[in-house]
């Protein structure tokens, strides 16, 4: 069976791989591109049939980068025909919905999609579900105290998981308080998208895409950058309605369970923005994020880019 992982949460995605191996008692056997211009294509499937050594689970990392050559070989070999055993296609990050190779796995592997988290809720649920496939019980850590732990360690999945397993270690049921005294501030994907948002919210374009463009050469995937812009003018709305009402940044913060610091440094910014200014944003930013879902024309890097320069300008 062809199983095809892609998406910005690497660490599920490898925990997902350490289990199929353990479930099939196999070795996880990592195929690069360079394994694949150096051995042909029916030795590296055949080598994972069984040996001396025992069953191997091959991982082919990042396909969709391969060489034109290397993707075509993929293509023509991969028939039901030929994958009698189990192999995993595991592009690490975003998929360009273009490519030929991202259609065929989608059409003719079992999909499982590791998407990035993006904002409070999604990280509360993944922490539901690494409770849950850990084998631990469901009342491990409170509602209030997942919050808490997102907040403070980011959407960092690597950095969640080791906390959670401190956290668990030290006490039954992990509460809020539990975690405020345990679990140091991290530097969160939240703070680090405020320079783009300050070019942004100040009309400044040129800017704004410069700072994008440096967020992607360091690693910060197209949907990534998105969620974050989203979970930005989420949090930019509450403050803004909050401040409207005559509101504290701290009842603002319990009411809308953003983090205390993140309302505090939001703060400056919305005051230059108004609730319709910030709604219609919200709406255009949905509207993006379904684009990079369903759009075969162009590429998520041109569509994160136009948005960024219509919302600054």
């Amino acid at each position: 069976m062809i199983r095809y992982f892609f998406g910005e949460d690497t660490r599920t995605a490898r925990a997902k791989i350490a289990a199929y191996a353990n479930k099939s008692h196999a070795q996880v056997r990592f195929v690069d591109e360079d394994d694949m211009r150096n051995s042909p294509i029916e030795a590296i499937f055949d080598s994972a049939k069984g040996s001396l050594f025992g069953v191997s689970l091959l991982v082919f990392r990042d396909p969709l980068s391969y060489s034109e050559a290397v993707r075509t070989q993929i293509i023509e070999y991969c028939t039901p025909e030929n994958m009698k055993g189990d192999s995993i296609f595991w592009q690490r990050g975003g998929a360009d919905a273009r490519s030929a190779v991202h259609k065929f796995l989608k059409k003719n592997a079992e999909v499982e999609q590791f998407p990035a988290i993006g904002d409070i809720q999604q990280g509360v649920r993944w922490i539901q579900n690494y409770i849950k496939e850990g084998g631990m019980k469901d009342d491990a850590i409170e509602q209030d105290a997942m919050i808490s732990l997102v907040q403070r360690v980011g959407f960092d999945t690597y950095a969640l998981a080791s906390e959670l397993q401190k956290l668990v270690a030290y006490k039954e049921v992990v509460t809020k308080d539990d975690v405020e005294s345990i679990v140091p501030e991290r530097s969160s994907a939240v703070p680090s998208a405020f320079p783009l948002l300050e070019a942004i919210t100040a009309k400044k374009p040129i800017i704004a895409t410069n700072i994008l463009q440096s967020m992607i050469a360091g690693g910060a995937s197209e949907r990534f950058i998105t969620s974050m812009i989203a979970y930005q003018f989420r949090l930019f709305l509450a403050v803004r309605m909050g401040i409207d009402n005559n509101e504290s940044a701290s009842v603002i913060s319990k009411q809308s369970k953003f983090h205390p610091i993140a309302v505090q440094k939001a703060t400056p910014i919305v005051r230059r923005l108004s609730v319709p200014v910030i709604q219609d944003a919200l709406v255009r930013i949905a509207g993006v994020e379904r684009s990079m879902n369903s759009n075969k024309t162009m590429d998520p890097r041109s569509i994160v880019t136009m948005l960024v320069i219509g919302l600054a300008s």
